[in-house]
């Protein structure tokens, strides 16, 4: 299994080096903690949750343990005595948080349109969110089309006002933050949709695709 740690630059874990010829020399290892339970070394795994739910806007490195581990949190989490950084796998931004929430989003997005086949402002608010992410729009221009969007999904989903938030994006305070929000909507929207495969099936799917997808902007490859 690979392990993953976001980061800052906060000094608390020392850094791989990158040599001359593009290969990584490994961080040094962490001084040993006995207690796990009270402290420890707390990483992710590879599954989209606990990618997402770990994100920062920061590096992500991976990771390798010496010693025991134990694993918590639906086993999405990992907390061990001792470990180290192997290698930098890449970086997210706030540009690259908003694509891949509008990646998320137009794979959720179909459940509105069900409702309203002749209604178009959801996906046209999701294309505004590409140019702004790539510096083709304006913020008025995203928040205008943010706007549109959720006034005309209102009447027909009343019921799914929650969902509806997430999937068209009204706050833009913390791209990361709604970037989380939406991926997982888009999982439960997976998981509800008609489809000849289990609802478990559905489910590891979309987090399988969420997880490729993400570690894909991270590493620069989108």
């Amino acid at each position: 299994m690979m392990y993953y740690k976001w980061l800052k630059d906060d000094g608390k874990w020392p850094l791989p080096t990158q040599n001359e010829d593009g290969t990584w020399t490994p961080g040094e290892w962490t001084p040993y903690v006995e207690k796990l339970k009270k402290s420890g070394y707390r990483v992710c795994t590879g599954d989209a949750k606990s990618l997402l739910e770990a994100s920062c806007y920061g590096t992500l490195y991976e990771v390798a343990f010496e010693g025991e581990t134990k694993v918590f949190d639906y086993r999405t989490k990992v907390i061990g005595h001792r470990a180290r950084l192997i290698h930098k796998i890449g970086e997210m931004d706030e540009r690259k948080w908003i694509l891949f929430a509008c990646d998320c989003a137009e794979r959720a997005v179909h459940i509105y349109e069900n409702k309203c086949p002749n209604e178009n402002s959801m996906c046209l608010a999701i294309e505004t969110a590409r140019h702004y992410a790539n510096g083709d729009a304006l913020k008025e221009e995203l928040s205008n089309a943010l706007s549109s969007a959720l006034s005309a999904v209102w009447p027909s989903a009343w019921d799914r006002w929650t969902i509806s938030r997430a999937v068209v994006w009204p706050d833009l305070r913390d791209a990361r933050v709604i970037a989380v929000h939406i991926s997982h909507f888009a999982i439960d929207v997976a998981g509800d949709a008609p489809s000849d495969v289990s609802w478990d099936a559905a489910v590891a799917a979309e987090r399988k695709w969420q997880a490729e997808r993400l570690l894909q902007y991270v590493r620069g490859e989108r």
